[in-house]
């Protein structure tokens, strides 16, 4: 799922692009490799912040997709780590209409803490960070215009909400 969101959108707009602007073929598959990678580590660096925010982040809600039961990568890794009685658990906090939104945040992001799911969060973002990274690396294009480009990546992931 998270590579088919915001990480194909930005691959393909890339890749496009790069067709429209006359790269060759592997240049326009690297330009598509880059925003497969970046989008796929943007993804996840969304999924980290929407609930584990940045102090500059505050007044925005936190954990909305934890509310809305979505399957981001902090959540899968929970539920493959977790036992089966945690993740019953963890389905009545959510379903549980009387409990307050931020209690229900504040429970699972327990069980995420208890399973050290930020850093293997982390690790992942990283990894498809530097995939990212790499693929600007191998295109056949002048050094100044890989920098604009890296640029742009590292401004994507420097967003603090």
């Amino acid at each position: 799922m998270i590579q088919l969101k915001t990480a194909v959108l930005v691959a393909c707009s890339l890749k496009m692009g790069s067709i429209i602007g006359g790269a060759s073929k592997e240049d326009s598959n690297l330009l598509y490799d880059f925003g497969l990678y970046l989008g796929t580590a943007f993804q996840i660096h969304d999924d980290i912040l929407d609930v584990f925010p940045n102090e500059d982040n505050f007044g925005k809600q936190v954990g909305g997709d934890i509310i809305e039961k979505k399957k981001t990568i902090l959540f899968i890794d929970f539920l493959n780590k977790s036992t089966s009685k945690e993740r019953i658990l963890v389905d009545q906090i959510l379903r549980d209409n009387k409990l307050d939104n931020e209690i229900k945040v504040a429970k699972v992001k327990e069980h995420f803490i208890k399973y050290s799911v930020l850093k293997v969060a982390e690790d992942h973002k990283n990894k498809f960070y530097n995939k990212a990274i790499r693929s600007i690396k191998s295109l056949s294009i002048s050094n100044k215009k890989k920098q604009l480009i890296e640029g742009f990546a590292i401004d994507l992931m420097n967003r603090k909400f």
